[in-house]
């Protein structure tokens, strides 16, 4: 059969074999990896074979290494991307710049033009190039994190939930030691700054890096490159292509003219031929476009062709389907899920919010089967795109539902739904049990705040002030601020002067004032909290709070100087203290807390024994009464170290210090920037240096201290100096 093959024929037979998918003793592979691939589902991991030097024993069984292809969207092959794909190819692989040997590439542009397809696309033509591959939806952080986090299995890592910027980033540090090539994207990110951590060194030769991002700035070390619109001069051009095989229908003459009448946006072309391929020809559609274009919404970003054909594609949606999209379009683009729906009638707020939505509404949310598929629906007619185990809303979308008539009513049922479940009572968003649900819906609520279109609702006021708290305690302070601010400008606008719900506005806003530096209207705001309380609610848990707050506030214009303001933190801290131990106990947290509190009060005045004897008892109970590693018990710890190592027993301050960093290093491995550690590793760093002193691992306590020093971002030379006023020990530095 094979007689007079020459060159060329055998050639021809092994690039056929090639691109069949032959694998030398396994035969063809053609079958199960194209056919995958042509469903849209995640391949296999690949089977890598490690070979063993011979050193004399026998050969050992091959062991096989996985190397999968995480989380890779799937998707239609693209149309008039050829010359960018090569284009990435180059840049990725040969850059030119030698001293870069990591190459990476930046796909950058307005909504809607593409990034993320071409990614995918460059994916899936250069598969052959890489061993493995990472896909990560970047526009939360959680989700970043949470993305590369599942390459640590296929690396031979154990992390464990919930996930944190610290696991992530060992992730990509052991990723650069791998032997194989890896493509790791990361979509949708909002700026350099959120993935610095996670950027592979520019060292590293087997990692290729892609983001995608709408910042244009910022990027010095990427080969930055700009996407661009779908040509539109030709008849037979890339637009009309695209459009073409999205709309399924042969072209009746308009198609080309439909392409430019949408400006060649990808996105654009997508929705508008999944309503042909449904319902109209090229023809009509465009014909209903330009009536749509008269009355479309003017819109910075987008052309306003582009707002008329998301309007014309969302009129031939589902009652259910268009109920809702119009909510989520006031919702964050990214991280939307049904439960942000289904959690709603089952959440403890339900019953004080559901007025602000609707029957059938709330109907479809007590429906878990009707609200998936109506996502699925959205999905499918490419309003919504799927992004691992949550959907994408484009903001180009969203800005054409936000103009439309009934928007409002939309922005009262977002605010309710999100309030419904939000944490609050007694799951406190100050409590960090409960920041993993505050993390999820908070992107939500600020999405609403940004809008400037604020519902005067119960639900938006309550919602604002409970997100308010979560933010000022992760120390985001002046967003917190703001939150809180729009919460009391809600509630002065819906209640009389008088009413007792202002005192939760004014003491949140008054608790935001003073984290924020404003002494002054923070003391104003919480004058009036306490004023309200004990005109409406004597006695109350709520009064308690307003009196520890603004003793808090006097105290810290005692540490500013103001010597008079002593005698009011004291006497608000004894009115609070009496109030929480009548309604508490006097073993209770908000007992704690208050003893907490007036240690630091006490150490101002200088009564440095009866400081650490109230931070002793403190940190006792709250030993006793929190859960472990519950946040709250490093504000106990660290007062309790600080105030002893001030009186001398800095063996004490060390261990107490070490516990107190390690449990706020936990809670807040995502913020590595949080007050709180850093605050604490200021201390410990006195503590070090103090029993370095006594000579006992005096050489590795300096050298830790040091080590705290360089990662806390401290001056040495001035930590040295704070650390020189304090007592040598009394007592024996931990061992």
């Amino acid at each position: 059969m094979f007689d007079g093959w020459g060159v060329g024929e055998w050639s021809a037979l092994v690039s056929l074999f090639a691109y069949l998918g032959f694998d030398g003793p396994r035969g063809f592979s053609f079958g199960r990896s194209v056919l995958r691939r042509m469903r849209g589902e995640e391949e296999e991991p690949q089977k890598v074979i490690v070979v063993t030097p011979d050193v004399g024993e026998p050969d050992p069984e091959p062991i096989p290494i996985q190397l999968p292809w995480i989380n890779f969207p799937p998707g239609a092959p693209l149309i008039g991307r050829e010359t960018e794909i090569e284009d990435m190819r180059v840049r990725l692989g040969k850059r030119g710049d030698l001293a870069l040997v990591n190459s990476r590439a930046i796909l950058a542009g307005q909504g809607g033009i593409g990034k993320t397809t071409l990614a995918r696309g460059y994916a899936e033509e250069r598969r052959r190039d890489y061993d493995g591959g990472l896909w990560v939806n970047a526009a939360e952080d959680q989700s970043l994190w949470r993305g590369i986090a599942r390459l640590a299995e296929p690396l031979g890592m154990t992390v464990e939930e919930p996930f944190t910027r610290g696991d992530a980033e060992r992730v990509i540090q052991a990723l650069q030691t791998s032997p194989h090539r890896w493509l790791v994207i990361y979509d949708n990110v909002e700026d350099r700054e959120q993935i610095r951590s996670v950027i592979p060194d520019p060292q590293c030769r087997n990692i290729h890096l892609i983001v995608t991002t709408r910042a244009m700035d910022g990027w010095a070390g990427f080969d930055v490159k700009a996407t661009d619109t779908l040509s539109t001069e030709e008849p037979d051009g890339p637009a009309v292509r695209l459009l073409l095989r999205e709309g399924g229908k042969p072209d009746d003459g308009k198609a080309h003219d439909l392409a430019i009448a949408l400006g060649g946006l990808p996105l654009a072309l997508v929705v508008a031929g999944g309503l042909v391929r449904a319902f109209d020809s090229y023809g009509d559609w465009l014909g209903r476009l330009n009536e749509v274009i008269a009355a479309a919404p003017k819109s910075g970003d987008y052309p306003d062709a582009v707002i008329g054909a998301v309007r014309l594609s969302y009129d031939r949606l589902s009652a259910d389907a268009r109920a809702l999209i119009d909510v989520m379009a006031w919702w964050a683009p990214e991280g939307l899920e049904p439960r942000l729906f289904t959690d709603a009638p089952g959440g403890d707020w339900w019953d004080l919010f559901k007025e602000d939505v609707q029957e059938d509404l709330a109907r479809l949310c007590g429906d878990p089967g009707r609200v998936r598929a109506a996502f699925l629906e959205l999905e499918g007619r490419s309003l919504l795109l799927r992004q691992g185990e949550t959907w994408a809303l484009h903001r180009m979308t969203a800005a054409a539902l936000l103009a439309g008539e009934t928007a409002e009513v939309s922005a009262r049922v977002g605010a309710a739904l999100l309030m419904a479940v939000y944490p609050g009572g007694e799951k406190n968003p100050s409590y960090s049990e409960n920041w993993p649900d505050c993390a999820r819906l908070t992107p939500h609520v600020q999405a609403l705040f940004d809008t400037g279109r604020l519902p005067e609702t119960a639900a938006m006021d309550s919602l604002l002030n409970q997100a308010g708290i979560y933010l000022r305690t992760i120390a985001d302070v002046e967003t917190g601020l703001a939150f809180a601010r729009a919460s009391l400008a809600l509630t002065e606008a819906r209640l009389p002067e008088d009413d007792p719900k202002l005192a939760f506005g004014y003491h949140n806003h008054g608790v935001a004032l003073m984290r924020a530096g404003d002494l002054e209207g923070a003391e104003v705001a919480l004058r009036r909290a306490v004023e309200l309380h004990e005109a409406h609610r004597p006695g109350s848990a709520d009064l308690a709070d307003s009196y520890n707050a603004l003793a808090f506030v006097f105290m810290e214009q005692r540490r500013g100087g103001a010597v008079e303001a002593v005698a009011e933190a004291g006497a608000f801290f004894d009115k609070a203290l009496a109030l929480r131990q009548d309604l508490f106990g006097r073993k209770s947290e908000p007992v704690a807390e208050v003893l907490t509190n007036f240690s630091v009060l006490r150490d101002l005045e200088g009564r440095q024994a009866e400081a650490a004897e109230l931070a002793e008892e403190a940190l006792r109970i709250d030993r006793k009464v929190l859960p472990e590693g519950d946040a709250r018990l490093g504000y106990s710890l660290n007062s309790a170290g600080a105030l002893a190592l001030k009186a001398g027993a800095a063996g004490r301050a060390e261990a107490l210090l070490d516990e107190a960093l390690a449990l706020w290093e936990a809670v807040h491995a995502d913020r590595p920037a949080h007050p709180e550690p850093r605050n604490t590793a200021g201390w410990q760093i006195s503590a070090l240096l103090v029993n370095a002193r006594r000579g006992a691992g005096g050489a590795e306590r300096f050298a830790r201290a040091q080590a705290l020093a360089t990662q806390y971002g401290f001056d040495w030379a001035a930590q040295e100096a704070f650390a020189a006023q304090f007592p040598d020990p009394v007592d024996q530095p931990p061992t």
